[in-house]
């Protein structure tokens, strides 16, 4: 691969490009549509619609498609597989399946307490949740366990001192309405005032909102939560069918979409603001408690590894949405990795502010937008997978500077997004990247493409294309390493800075805002074809024979394109969720 850092504006490499200039884009617009495609369906228990002999565990690519109605001989799930876009592949629709009701005889990694003795700040309902009802669900069946059903309905917060609170696995949790963690939503509450709560949750802790309620689990300024869910134990935050106190519906049903708030993590970092703090957009009008930021860039709000949030994201209003995941303020303190979410209503994460950093991040089939940074945002996020539905979601990225006209009001948002798989499938008017107000990041082997050069079974692209830019950018965006393969194109309204947005073809190159030196706000692109491009629709590992990362941007990327090391097992295996309405 020739060093681009040294092409001119779109240097034509290869007879099959044509270059439509460098004002607004420069985009590549027309060559050959010649890419390799991995996807060996045999790669991980077979391609077939009997799914292989680890059926729902490890069905083959294509067994997506027909697994659901066969299964395969261990655990495939009848109608739970997708045949559309917003998936992952090859893994059981419940993560804890083999913890609670093992086939085969074995025994159980997650018991039930034999009684209720609900955590402190959680109330036994006298009520118990039959998990998996005699192997209607799983084939498995051999054991039901029986979980006491403990309710969180009251805030978290300090008694006399702080106050740690322990929620454990042998219990299932109900969450009707929203909760507290400190008190530190207080206007004006400065650091060091505000309670000192942790919240601790196991390893393969489920705790189940209650179904069309706008609960938000929210942790605010000064208090902490540790999620500490492991690869065979992930922690999962989902909806389910309930009334006051006793859960009624089948809480294996992960098919529903916003039928929950989702979590909130507020912390002390500082943020574009005026005030230096600002009011969550992730709450209704009503709540006055609900303020983050600070001048704490350190802060921690704790830590989240391998956490499951499902059938969220919620709006109350205009601008006002809980995301799945909405990061507030957040200090680079905090650690946060190993997450995903799938089916939100509005986005998938969104982060407001502070320096958190996240890791190992998979997102599907959200309503909006998967990954949105704004209001001074300067963390890095590393190592995510966005995998757009065919018939919802806006943009895999949005990045705004600062809300309004003065785009350089400090912080900017200005994070480094690394080793990231953006693909898009669906809406006329998606969109890969949506650049605006004064955005600057630098991006670094990052790949951008259409669902349907990964497989066969979504058959979506991007409507708009890989990115626009809508107002002017900061004078620090910078990407290398970036590939490309957007087949549609078309400029959005107010997208004036980029024409023609298309790439029909494999593109390896960098983009710099101002690259021209004119200062006139444009993106300059240079780019070369690179058929040699592949991505596997079963590991999501990205294949670019001859090409060596070059590091002279940041040294938070790993020396591999996109979001899967191709020398070790995927992230994402083993843990994530996929659902049959994430189209």
């Amino acid at each position: 691969m020739m060093d681009l850092r040294h092409v001119s504006c779109l240097a034509v490499v290869s007879a099959a490009l044509a270059i439509t200039g460098c004002t607004e884009g420069g985009d590549l617009v027309e060559g050959s549509d010649s890419i390799t495609i991995n996807n060996d369906s045999s790669a991980s228990g077979g391609g077939s619609g009997n799914g292989g002999d680890t059926g729902g565990n490890n069905g083959g690519n294509n067994g997506g498609d027909n697994g659901g109605d066969n299964g395969g001989n261990n655990g495939g799930v009848a109608g739970a597989f997708f045949d559309e876009g917003g998936f992952l592949l090859n893994q059981n629709i419940h993560p804890l399946q083999d913890n609670l009701d093992p086939s085969g005889g074995a025994s159980p990694t997650i018991m039930p307490a034999s009684t209720a003795s609900c955590p402190m700040g959680t109330t036994d309902t006298g009520n118990t949740l039959v998990m998996f009802d005699d192997g209607d669900f799983f084939e498995g069946g051999d054991f039901n366990p029986e979980f006491p059903v403990c309710l969180i309905s009251s805030d978290f917060r300090e008694d006399g001192g702080p106050t740690v609170y322990n929620l454990t696995a042998d219990h299932v949790y109900l969450m009707p309405n929203t909760v507290n963690v400190g008190n530190g939503g207080q206007q004006g509450l400065a650091e060091g005032s505000a309670e000192d709560v942790t919240l601790n949750i196991e390893a393969g802790v489920q705790i189940f909102a209650r179904k069309d309620t706008d609960t938000v689990l929210r942790v605010t300024r000064g208090s902490t939560i540790n999620v500490n869910g492991t690869i065979d134990e992930p922690v999962m935050m989902t909806a389910v069918d309930a009334n006051a106190d006793d859960i009624t519906g089948d809480p294996t049903d992960m098919t529903g979409r916003g039928d929950w708030g989702g979590l909130v993590l507020a912390g002390y970092a500082t943020i574009e603001s005026p005030t230096g703090e600002d009011q969550s957009e992730a709450a209704p009008d009503t709540d006055i408690d609900v303020f983050f930021g600070g001048n704490n860039d350190a802060d921690s709000s704790g830590s989240v590894n391998y956490l499951i949030i499902g059938e969220s994201g919620f709006t109350f209003g205009a601008n006002e949405e809980v995301q799945g995941l909405t990061v507030e303020g957040v200090g680079s303190g905090t650690t946060l990795s190993n997450i995903q979410i799938f089916g939100s209503d509005d986005d998938g994460v969104e982060f407001f502010g502070g320096t958190a950093s996240i890791s190992n991040l998979v997102i599907n089939a959200q309503t909006d937008d998967a990954l949105d940074l704004d209001q001074g945002y300067r963390g890095t996020i590393k190592n995510v997978i966005v995998r757009m539905g065919s018939v919802i979601g806006n943009s895999a990225h949005e990045g705004d500077g600062n809300i309004g006209t003065t785009f350089d009001d400090a912080p900017i948002t200005r994070p480094i997004i690394a080793n990231a798989l953006l693909l898009g499938a669906g809406l006329t008017d998606s969109l890969a990247v949506r650049m605006r107000e004064g955005y600057g990041a630098d991006f670094e082997n990052v790949v951008v493409a259409d669902a349907n050069v990964v497989d066969t079974i979504s058959s979506g692209a991007y409507g708009v294309g890989c990115f626009t830019n809508e107002n002017e950018v900061d004078e620090d965006l910078n990407a290398l390493n970036v590939a490309f393969f957007c087949a549609n194109g078309t400029t959005p309204a107010g997208a004036a800075d980029v024409a023609d947005n298309l790439y029909s073809v494999w593109a390896m190159g960098m983009f710099d805002e101002d690259g021209d030196g004119t200062g006139d706000g444009t993106v300059t692109f240079m780019a070369a074809e690179d058929q040699n491009i592949s991505v596997d629709g079963s590991t999501y590992e990205v294949t670019t024979p001859g090409f060596t990362p070059d590091f002279s941007l940041t040294s938070a990327a790993d020396d591999y394109m996109g979001a899967v090391d191709p020398n070790g097992t995927p992230f994402w295996q083993g843990w994530t969720v996929n659902l049959a309405n994430s189209n």
